[in-house]
């Protein structure tokens, strides 16, 4: 009877040994011989050759265990999975080495060759078991080295932290020792190192860059140093301390851009899946290169309109000052002397007894104030010196009661956490909700207001809602007398903020539902420059009822 267990006793195996080691040799050949009419290549024989019944019994009489066969089988299985040999494969093929040992077995009698069959057929199953299991861990290594190699493009900071974390993302990958990235100026015909896992910075070195050493590393290779091709080692100091090494290259439009190179402690050929992969994260990394520098140029692009649009800002308020000091000095003046002769005018009128005279110069002295009204509103509107006196909340407060006097409707206002913000923040929110009450006044028809200005997290939320006619937004946008609100958008997007416009036409069949009336919504946020010292977040749709405390 066969034993009960799963894998067959050492005994039965050493048994089995007996029988093969007189006729190793013939077998191995025979097999050989087998596996290269089958067309396998040389790397693929060697390693089908350490999982044979015959090698497990080598092992065996050497006094060695079972369990160190399907450690050596484990390690085979891996590098024929990226010699990209199938497990089914490699199983038939053992299988053929099965049929060239039956007929020594049969030799050995009816139930001692029905014991050695056993033993043989048992020790297959778990071979198979482990190439299997070898192939799994091959493609789950590859797995999850693409993996990291997604994370690490999307967390990098710059090229060069691109650069740094698939370099080691590769080394390890490798199981190399060491691992250099250089990149290739064709311009100074040099090799400049820009990534390396030893220590050594970016930009620390650079190599010059020969013509037959370029055209060689311009392909995948392996390196054995002593061989003729160990010039192309960068690294002059590996050439003494790794045996093996592999350079695959960075190709950016068909052109060399740069050669990975992994440096080992053992001799180590690169194989052909690992090639693949190791070719298609260059492929990547070159790609992520392009990307990086691309994204980084649109950076410094947005971060200088930026620049200009503050710069831009500061201009127009120093122009909107200059403009209010010169009304006020200039013709604020010169309309108050007006008044005032205009006052003497009829107080000489009276005098002479001349009704009608007096009376036009009543009209035109009222028509003068009406003017000198309008002028301070103006400068008013122009130079808020609430603002400059009294900071931002109250500048807000006094906007809203001269919208408030003006409109003729309810307003609801509400600000909060508006402290402690940059004077250039400060200034495009009251433009922005200054350019919100100039709209709303001249165009929505609107018999209800409500106005916010709040801090969430680190950004300004600006928001204001009426119940008015409401409008086609996209057609708004698009129409080109429309400068309102594109400079609205305009002003919004240049800050670093965004901007949405909720609105319908009276009567249109938009279904979303509005808290009061058809009307338009307009939300605004903009980044607040500096960490949030309330640390309490908005509610959208809270306001303050009395207007008396909400802006006096």
């Amino acid at each position: 009877m066969h034993p009960a267990g799963g894998f067959p006793a050492t005994q039965t195996v050493v048994s089995l040994a007996g029988r093969i080691i007189p006729e190793s040799r013939r077998l191995e050949k025979l097999y050989q011989e087998t596996l290269e009419r089958a067309g396998f290549e040389p790397l693929a024989v060697a390693a089908l050759e350490k999982l044979t019944v015959g090698a497990a019994a080598m092992l065996l009489v050497e006094g060695r265990q079972l369990d160190e066969f399907l450690e050596q089988v484990g390690y085979n299985g891996r590098r024929l999975a990226k010699l990209q040999v199938a497990p089914d494969r490699a199983a038939e093929a053992l299988l053929d080495y099965h049929r060239m040992l039956a007929p020594m077995l049969d030799e050995a009698g009816e139930a001692e060759s029905s014991r050695l069959k056993w033993a043989m057929a048992q020790l297959h199953l778990r071979t198979q078991i482990a190439l299997n299991d070898a192939a799994y861990q091959v493609r789950e290594a590859e797995a999850q080295t693409l993996l990291d190699l997604f994370h690490d493009e999307l967390v990098s900071r710059s090229v060069d932290h691109l650069l740094q974390r698939f370099l080691v993302t590769l080394t390890r990958y490798c199981r190399a020792s060491r691992g250099n990235l250089y990149l290739f100026d064709a311009v100074r015909e040099r090799w400049v190192l820009r990534a390396a896992t030893g220590g050594q910075g970016q930009g620390v070195g650079w190599r010059p860059a020969k013509g037959p050493a370029v055209q060689l590393l311009s392909q995948p290779i392996d390196i054995e140093v002593g061989q003729p091709l160990a010039h192309c080692i960068l690294d002059a100091s590996w050439r003494g301390r790794f045996p093996s090494c592999w350079s695959v290259p960075l190709q950016d439009d068909g052109k060399l851009s740069g050669v990975f190179q992994f440096g080992f402690e053992k001799s180590y050929r690169c194989l052909p899946r690992e090639r693949e992969l190791l070719s298609a994260a260059a492929e990547r990394c070159s790609l992520a290169m392009e990307k990086a520098r691309l994204t980084d140029t649109l950076s410094r692009s947005e971060e200088q309109v930026r620049k200009l649009a503050r710069s831009m800002i500061q201009v127009e308020e120093a122009e909107r000052r200059r403009v209010s000091r010169e009304l006020h000095d200039e013709a604020g003046q010169s309309l108050l002397c007006i008044r005032l002769h205009l006052e003497m005018l009829e107080q000489a009128a009276e005098a002479a007894s001349d009704a009608g005279l007096k009376a036009r110069l009543v009209e035109t002295r009222a028509i003068t104030e009406r003017t000198i009204v309008e002028m301070r509103r103006l400068i008013a509107a122009l130079s808020p010196a609430a603002l400059e006196q009294l900071g931002l909340g109250a500048a807000l407060r006094q906007l809203v009661q001269r919208f408030r006097a003006v409109f003729g409707g309810q307003v609801r206002y509400r600000g909060a956490g508006l402290e402690g913000l940059t004077h250039e923040v400060e200034i495009s929110i009251y433009r922005i909700l200054q350019e919100c009450c100039n709209n709303i006044a001249k165009h929505s028809g609107a018999s209800i207001v409500n106005l916010s200005v709040q801090r969430a997290d680190r950004w300004i939320r600006v928001q204001a809602e009426d119940n008015g006619v409401g409008f086609d937004s996209r057609k708004a946008f698009e129409r080109n007398g429309s400068h309102g609100l594109r400079g609205l958008r305009e002003r919004v997007t240049l800050l670093g903020g965004r901007m949405e416009v909720d609105s319908r036409p009276a009567g249109g069949k938009k279904e979303r539902k509005k808290t009061a009336g058809a009307g338009t919504t307009i939300r605004i946020w903009l980044p607040a420059r500096e960490a949030d010292p309330a640390g309490t977040e908005f509610e959208g749709n809270e306001y303050v009822e009395d207007q008396d405390r909400a802006c006096g």
